[in-house]
């Protein structure tokens, strides 16, 4: 039988009121650091279009990000991308109300219709961030149609929305992975451009051959190769001899072979 317990109305009435004072203090941090995030992105353009990171003394804008965003490059070149893409189109202000969040869904429209239209601005003033976002994902799974140009197989179109739970080490591997990445191809690269141009070294490498199987890299190159061998002229003068010699000291430079060449292999095995 469930023990009733005597409740003291006062003490029942001043715990309810703070959780109504704090639920409305985390609404309004909230709104502010939305806010803010959007004069700061404001000023983020600024800056990177200005390399205004050079007169603190850093020699490159990815010591400056280091320093001034040592948790997420990414988040530093999203913040950059929202104000390139909406400030030329919607003022400050305007931006500074919608908040962050919003911004970024606005981002996505935009991408997809060229121009943000007007009834966007009036859903993003009215909607609350999770409402709005269920709107623009909701928009962007009805207008992006198979038979038509805004395909959802065309990788022009960011039509959905992906997200990943990394725990512990995996997110040290990966943002391993991203960060050395960024060293290659620019730390202007948003994560996700990172994410996409890792995917696709990897697809690179392999191909599928139908009924689950794989061709790992090798076959891959071996197809490449004779493609190769298939353009050139043998009748030219001691052509295949120069093509026999190149593979030979390929093989012989190829780490994976201990400098054994297909001849000393053959003549190992002979001799055995």
């Amino acid at each position: 039988m469930q023990e009733i317990q005597l409740v003291n109305d006062g003490q029942a009435k001043s715990v309810l009121s703070s959780i109504d004072k704090l639920i409305r203090w985390a609404k309004d941090a909230s709104s502010k650091y939305e806010m803010g995030m959007m004069r700061l992105a404001s000023l983020l353009m600024e800056s990177h279009r200005g390399a205004y990171w050079t007169f603190r003394g850093y020699s490159s804008e990815e010591q400056y990000i280091k320093e001034t965003f040592p948790q997420s490059r990414s988040n530093y070149y999203t913040l950059i991308s929202i104000a390139e893409h909406l400030l030329p189109h919607i003022p400050q202000k305007q931006l500074e109300e919608y908040g962050r969040s919003k911004c970024e869904d606005l981002v996505r429209i935009q991408k997809h219709c060229g121009v943000v239209p007007a009834n966007w601005g009036i859903h993003a003033k009215e909607d609350d961030k999770e409402t709005f976002r269920r709107r623009v994902r909701a928009f962007l799974n009805d207008n992006c149609h198979d038979d038509g140009p805004s395909s959802k197989n065309d990788p022009r179109i960011e039509d959905q929305f992906m997200s990943f739970r990394l725990l512990g080490d995996m997110i040290i591997v990966v943002r391993k992975a991203l960060d050395i990445i960024g060293l290659m191809i620019g730390s202007e690269k948003s994560m996700a451009q990172r994410l996409e141009l890792l995917c696709a070294y990897f697809l690179s490498g392999f191909s599928e051959e139908g009924e689950g199987h794989v061709r790992g890299r090798n076959g891959l190159l071996f197809i490449i190769i004779q493609g190769c061998i298939e353009q050139l002229d043998l009748n030219e003068n001691k052509c295949a001899d120069r093509l026999v010699g190149i593979v030979a000291a390929s093989i012989r430079n190829n780490s994976g072979t201990n400098g054994t060449t297909i001849q000393d292999q053959n003549d190992q095995s002979s001799s055995g």
